[in-house]
């Protein structure tokens, strides 16, 4: 687990003496801040004053992320610092973090502080309700017109999305379940797909079950067994509806670039950097005063109405 900075005692005790009431601590600097502080903003008015804080910012390498905040969440608890009040000045600590398969492997946090996302990560909220299309348009520099249909309905692309990788999902949740540390796992993209909008490859699901089997020293058999085990579990989330909470929403955007790849088969258009650049523009579209945000913005709400 990282290390927090030296500093954290005179950060925290910052934070306590500030005009700011409200900090909210999320992961990552790329899409995290901006989603938060606009939902934070569709809250009724008047709020308190807030502020955002990155994760790497309490790291001593810098690094940051998911294991940052939790250590720190339970240094700012054992010292009595998640509500403080000095010389007048209330603050209130709200950590906001990706759920990730937290919930299928028991590793939540429980407390009124500690906020997860309802689906695997933010980026599952940015492309199951923002608008695809003029995000996909807009990201890569190609009028609507020259894009599928499917990115009208944002849900059912990502369903979509969601089902070309599900043989990798099982993968990924197998590993997890084993605690065996190898190339099937939820940090990179999909081996399966010759490319990560195209269907299962056969050839390359049978490399991948000989490479795992060499660096798990089971036997191809049993691997093959226990991801049949996994797959019908990752269909079961399928059949309810809750690909979600199982699928990386980091990966709609490898998908959706390869996919506007494919639809403009050669034509030019703004490449380079598109899958990094989605997110962004896709979040740009989302409404936050929808239902879909119901649930995050009511744990923030509870957590502010402890000042």
């Amino acid at each position: 687990m990282p290390r927090l900075s030296h500093s954290i005692a005179g950060q925290l005790r910052a934070m306590q003496v500030s005009s700011t009431a409200v900090f909210l601590l999320v992961e990552g600097p790329l899409t995290d801040p901006c989603f938060y502080a606009q939902l934070i903003e569709s809250l009724p008015a008047p709020h308190h004053r807030w502020e955002i804080q990155l994760a790497q910012q309490f790291s001593a390498g810098g690094g940051g992320g998911k294991e940052t905040l939790i250590e720190l969440f339970l240094y700012a608890r054992n010292n009595n610092a998640l509500v403080s009040n000095i010389g007048g000045n209330r603050t209130v600590l709200v950590f906001l973090l990706d759920k990730d398969i937290d919930d299928i492997s028991h590793s939540k946090k429980r407390s009124l502080h500690v906020i997860y996302t309802e689906h695997y990560d933010v980026d599952s909220y940015i492309f199951l309700n923002g608008n695809l299309l003029m995000g996909a348009s807009t990201a890569s520099s190609i009028i609507p017109s020259r894009l599928h249909t499917l990115l009208n309905d944002a849900p059912s692309w990502c369903r979509h999305a969601a089902v070309l990788w599900r043989e990798w999902v099982a993968f990924c949740l197998l590993m997890k379940k084993e605690n065996l540390r190898c190339e099937a796992n939820y940090s990179v993209p999909s081996r399966l797909q010759v490319r990560p909008a195209g269907p299962l490859n056969p050839t390359l699901l049978s490399t991948l079950v000989n490479n795992l089997a060499a660096q798990t020293r089971l036997s191809t058999a049993d691997i093959m067994s226990k991801h049949c085990a996994s797959l019908k579990r990752v269909n079961r989330y399928y059949t309810n509806g809750m690909h979600s909470r199982i699928f990386k929403g980091k990966w709609y955007a490898h998908i959706l670039a390869d996919d506007i790849d494919q639809i403009m088969a050669g034509q030019p258009y703004d490449k380079n950097g598109l899958e990094n650049r989605l997110p962004c523009a896709v979040a740009a579209t989302l409404d936050f005063s929808k239902p879909w945000a119901d649930n995050l913005r009511n744990a923030i709400r509870r957590v502010i109405a402890l000042l």
